[in-house]
């Protein structure tokens, strides 16, 4: 059984590479989401007629993730470091929701922190 190290952290470097790849679907989603609604009354009473900007940030946010994710799983030096950086905005943006909702800021935080050790620590041959 002579491993030779090669794949030491492979299963670090597919769960970040997932785990970009899923955040930039549900930013997508979110996106989707805020074209619908726009110009209605949750825009307007909540976000001040800025749904729709809001919507084109996550689109460029989720196809920036999902381009990082697939980069990640094809072994990509831009793609690690886009991820760590992406990430590492997940963690401040999550922990900044930690007192509104603190279980979902937390564990939202927790698992970008999982992507930023995955890409950190593994990523490089």
């Amino acid at each position: 059984m002579g491993n030779d190290g090669s794949t030491k952290g492979t299963g670090w470097i597919t769960y970040s590479g997932i785990m970009l790849v899923v955040a930039g679907a549900a930013s997508i989603v979110d996106a989707i989401w805020a074209f619908r609604y726009d110009d209605t009354l949750v825009d307007l009473v909540l976000l001040d007629r800025n749904l729709a900007a809001w919507g084109w940030i996550w689109m460029i946010l989720g196809l920036l993730l999902i381009a990082a994710g697939i980069g990640v799983m094809n072994q990509a030096q831009w793609a690690r470091w886009t991820g760590v950086v992406l990430a590492a905005f997940a963690v401040v943006s999550n922990l900044s929701w930690a007192e509104a909702q603190p279980q979902q800021g937390l564990r939202g935080a927790l698992l970008a922190m999982l992507v930023i050790y995955g890409l950190v620590v593994y990523g490089e041959e």
